[in-house]
């Protein structure tokens, strides 16, 4: 009788890490902190952001270096896995490819290479931690680095409002240990998405997870950051949705109905709602807190390099004429499009558009692919990031940055590319 041989191929780490050593447990504290850095948290000590502009930053280049140190160490420790996760960071790898190749006919060179050297230290720590601590580890890490910057920020708008409270318009509004109140919201958006990858990747919400949900909600609430917020409220309801599709009998006939009410309730506000309406109902004017001014400048900008772009990185450099025009137009120093799709084309024009369809394409063939093999958890994990993710950036500019959005994107991706094969049975 013929024996069938198997080749067996390295399984990706258990989460957690079966026993876990001191440097293991150093390794998991030093992510955390990088986790709560590309989220935007800084420890200030005047209360304005010095940073936020494009440029040569001390802080930075030395958490570029810890990055790509720990990421290639934990690489070289795990190099096994390595090949496994390459097919998911194969779309974003697209997109570092361009932010070199932009370099070319960038306005300022030297900036969009620093820049591409950042985003490739980044994406490296994204890989060789993967490999370390696994999907569902590295992102409950995520979930308490954002927890623990909250409470943070809490502390320090109580302790010190100068430098805990947003300026001008918001001054009632926390903004913790971030430059202003939409990234503080954005880096708790970020924690509830983690949340809700720990909860769909184990099949169930706990105790722990309303909790966590709950605190993070509180903290949007005082950030009013009303975008992150109801993304936030999004995932609240979408994750248990999935979970209960993933029950038998009553429970997904429920989830079924309550998924299509939802979708149709949608649809119809938006449909029959006038425009106003919908931006009073939430808080927002009809200028969208003044984006619509910026929107045109930038528009204008896009207008003057429409093929290719400024470069990446590098139309926000601080003194130049082309910001120094938008600030004429706004009449206030704004430091980004607001939008990461004009952002995008800020960067890269038109060629921009297809990188991002290829990098979609590519992601969300692997969803398919995920739920080919029954793995439609995760896959509608990603699904959920995606769809939440072009809503963001709409109003935010959080597309392909060096930043949280765009780990979680890797994270996402390689968690699916790993997905295998279900073994068929032996007849």
């Amino acid at each position: 009788m013929a024996v069938a041989i198997t080749r067996s191929r390295p399984a990706l780490p258990a989460s957690p890490l079966a026993s876990p050593t001191r440097a293991g447990r150093l390794q998991a504290v030093l992510t955390g902190i990088l986790f709560a850095f590309y989220a935007g948290a800084r420890i200030r000590l005047v209360p304005s952001d010095e940073t936020a502009m494009a440029g040569s930053d001390p802080l930075n280049t030395a958490v570029t270096l810890v990055a790509l140190l720990l990421g290639g160490w934990l690489v070289w420790r795990h190099f096994r896995l390595v090949p496994r996760l390459l097919l998911g960071a194969a779309p974003l790898l697209l997109m570092l490819l361009a932010m070199f190749a932009s370099a070319a006919w960038s306005v300022a060179p030297e900036n969009s290479i620093r820049r591409s050297v950042t985003m490739t230290s980044m994406m490296l720590f994204v890989i060789g931690t993967q490999a370390a601590f696994g999907e569902e580890r590295l992102m409950r890490i995520a979930l308490r680095a954002m927890l623990a910057a909250a409470a943070l920020g809490v502390l320090e708008a109580a302790l010190r409002p100068a430098y805990g409270f947003d300026t001008g318009e918001y001054a009632n509004a926390i903004r913790g240990l971030y430059g202003q109140k939409n990234a503080f919201g954005i880096s708790l958006f970020a924690g509830m998405l983690a949340l809700s990858f720990g909860a769909l990747h184990r099949g169930k919400l706990r105790t722990a997870d309303y909790a966590a949900s709950g605190a993070l909600l509180l903290c949007l609430v005082l950030s009013r950051s009303t975008t992150s917020l109801l993304l936030s409220l999004a995932v609240c309801g979408i994750t248990p949705l999935v979970l209960a599709l993933d029950s038998p009998g009553a429970s997904r006939i429920l989830a079924i109905i309550g998924l299509l009410l939802g979708v149709t309730g949608a649809g119809l506000l938006f449909a029959i709602a006038n425009t106003n309406d919908l931006l009073d109902l939430i808080g927002k004017d009809a200028s969208l807190t003044g984006r619509t001014e910026i929107w045109q400048a930038i528009d204008e900008a896009i207008a003057r390099r429409p093929l290719l772009g400024y470069g990446y990185s590098a139309f926000w450099i601080d003194g130049s004429s082309r910001v120094l025009r938008v600030w004429d137009h706004v009449a206030w120093e704004v430091i980004s499009a607001h939008s990461g799709y004009r952002e995008l084309l800020l960067q890269f024009g038109l060629v921009g558009v297809l990188l991002l369809a290829a990098v979609v394409g590519v992601s969300i063939s692997l969803v398919l692919r995920a739920i080919w093999h029954g793995k439609w958890r995760i896959a509608a994990w990603m699904l959920m990031f995606l769809g939440t993710l072009a809503v963001l950036n709409n109003s935010e500019s959080a597309l392909f940055n060096v930043g949280l959005m765009t780990i979680y994107w890797m994270v996402g991706a390689l968690a699916l590319a790993a997905v295998e094969r279900p073994p068929s049975r032996a007849r």
